[in-house]
């Protein structure tokens, strides 16, 4: 008889086994014929939580029991020692009641009339009865959601908290059948099954099956890169693809990349929403915003674009992700805009999801979700964008020259870059006219300019003063990717002009000296003289030549 109740109690043990991932068995305490009432209690279940890396902060262990050992005393006389029962197995009062509702088969037959309800677990729920994996599964998750929904209540938790790597403990526990859950952190948990259940052998009951469990997890995690750069020559992308260098007008290519959370059949609450802000000195484009999760591409009526807030949200609450096929990959691209911020500050774009974190959390149609039950992760990328800072002065001295005008060339090129702007400063435009002209303090800043090496000509000097000859070469490089102008020696092929460069904020800084006009020196004192003596010289031999000339004509005509 003892022989088919041990036979049983496996049999059990294996069903509920289909569920759990990992338990291990361990002796506790033994007696020689039965157990100290006392040493009942003595169980303890080991939880590692499996989180694919993530750290693991706060997170709440609980042990919900399910299923009690049923207990006697030895002989039926010895008060202080116990051994199991018929019946061996019976559910706890808090879920009974559910359990008979859904899965009536489970459970002994109801009250009727003046006798007791037979809370009790029955063979069907047993190795031989159920075989299926998935069907437990489900009989479990729809457990952990009706203790979420409140549905099922009264039943006794213990609870721990888990930080750090090491594994949660949760001792002093009556022997049973427990629903171990976890909440908190990052990552999405599912729920398993631990056991701790007695055993006879060579006359002695034992505790057994310490269970060691884990507790499968989905990581949640979102990465963004940038992809790529086109438009200016020196635009670049760093290895780690999470910066770039970029000119105004140039098109920035992004994707995010992330995880899919498994959440449970029976999950109430699956918000699930991504959220990119761009920097105000990038646009949208738009039409080239496209998402998907594996080989599902997502529908557009999930995806909302606010071009007036720069931003683009995808919103997939209570949507059938598919967790295991692949990440959701969101992509689209972003223009470099006049608005840019120059220098190490660069042009942030920050990528947020925001998701459920408790999948049997109050949903949001109903009433207002707790804080702790939504988590957010981020992440960003940034472009970066520089200028050229001009100051002419009058050579020999720190005076400022009004009205000078620049065209700029890349290296090697036959167009002058356009530009928009005024007051001394002007910003890269494909379509600009405006022509770059210093102001009253000599100064003339041209903005957003991607990496690379630059001609820098004056077409008109400022009043008073020569125009300077040749060009002006001008590199700007970035090859750290911090938004920080590398320090590099200027050349100039500008003979009449002196130059000094220096790095600020995104510019790279020089000064261009001017001379100023001259005319060629008066003449005097000999000169004067010489050239009078000259004219007196000629003035005397025309009279003389008169003198003769009348003379002659005259004297012969006496």
């Amino acid at each position: 008889m003892r022989t088919n109740r041990i036979g049983r109690m496996l049999a059990f043990c294996f069903a509920l086994l289909i569920a759990v991932s990992a338990v291990q068995c361990s002796v506790v305490s033994a007696s020689a014929t039965g157990l100290p009432e006392d040493s009942w209690a003595g169980g303890s279940i080991t939880a590692t939580l499996d989180t694919d890396e993530q750290e693991v902060t706060n997170v709440t262990v609980n042990a919900y029991k399910l299923v009690s050992v049923h207990t006697a005393q030895l002989d039926g006389t010895n008060p202080a020692v116990f051994q199991p029962s018929m019946p061996e197995y019976t559910w706890e009062s808090g879920i009974a009641g559910w359990v008979r509702k859904y899965y009536r088969d489970y459970i002994g037959a109801a009250a009727d009339g003046g006798n007791p309800a037979d809370d009790s677990v029955q063979e069907v729920f047993s190795e031989e009865k159920v075989t299926d994996a998935a069907t437990l599964a489900e009989f479990y998750g729809k457990i952990e959601a009706a203790i979420m929904k409140g549905d099922i209540s009264g039943l006794t938790v213990k609870s721990v908290t888990a930080s750090g790597e090491g594994p949660a403990v949760i001792s002093n526990l009556t022997m049973g059948v427990y629903l171990v859950t976890a909440t908190g952190g990052t990552a999405v948990y599912r729920p398993t099954v631990a056991m701790i259940t007695p055993e006879e052998s060579n006359g002695s009951w034992t505790i057994t099956e310490n269970a060691q469990v884990v507790l499968k997890s989905s990581p949640v995690s979102l990465v963004k890169t940038i992809t790529g750069v086109t438009g200016s020559a020196g635009a670049a992308v760093s290895d780690d693809h999470k910066r770039a260098v970029a000119g105004i007008g140039d098109t920035v290519s992004y994707k995010l990349e992330v995880d899919v959370p498994e959440y449970p059949s029976q999950a109430i609450s699956t918000e699930f929403q991504i959220t990119d802000t761009l920097a105000p000195g990038l646009t949208l484009v738009e039409s080239t915003v496209a998402a998907q999760n594996g080989t599902v591409s997502i529908l557009a009526d999930k995806i909302t674009v606010d071009m007036n807030a720069g931003s683009l949200t995808i919103n997939l609450d209570g949507s059938t992700l598919t967790p295991g096929k692949g990440k959701l990959v969101v992509t689209y691209d972003a223009q470099l805009n006049a608005s840019a911020t120059l220098g190490e500050a660069g042009n942030v774009n920050t990528a947020s999801l925001t998701y459920s974190n408790n999948p049997y959390g109050a949903a949001p149609a109903t009433k207002a979700r707790a804080v702790s039950d939504l988590k957010t992760v981020e992440d960003t990328a940034t472009v970066y964008t520089f200028g050229i800072d001009v100051a002419k002065v009058a050579k020999g001295t720190k005076t400022g020259l009004q009205g000078a005008k620049f065209e700029l060339k890349l290296k090697d090129a036959t167009e002058k870059i356009g530009f928009t702007g005024s007051d001394s400063t002007y910003t890269k435009a494909a379509e600009g006219t405006a022509t770059p002209t210093t102001g009253t303090d000599g100064k003339l800043t041209l903005k957003g300019l991607a990496p690379g090496t630059y001609k820098l000509k004056e077409t008109k000097a400022p009043a008073g003063y020569v125009l300077s000859a040749g060009e002006t070469e001008i590199t700007i490089a970035d090859t750290d990717f911090d938004g920080i102008p590398d320090s590099k020696e200027q050349s100039t092929t500008d003979t009449t002009t002196t130059q000094t460069t220096e790095k600020d904020n995104g510019l790279v800084s020089i000064t261009v000296e001017n001379t100023k006009g001259f005319t060629l020196p008066r003449t005097g004192g000999i000169g004067t003289v010489l050239f009078s003596m000259i004219g007196i010289v000629l003035m005397g031999s025309g009279v003389l030549l008169v003198a003769v000339f009348l003379r002659k004509r005259f004297g012969k005509t006496r």
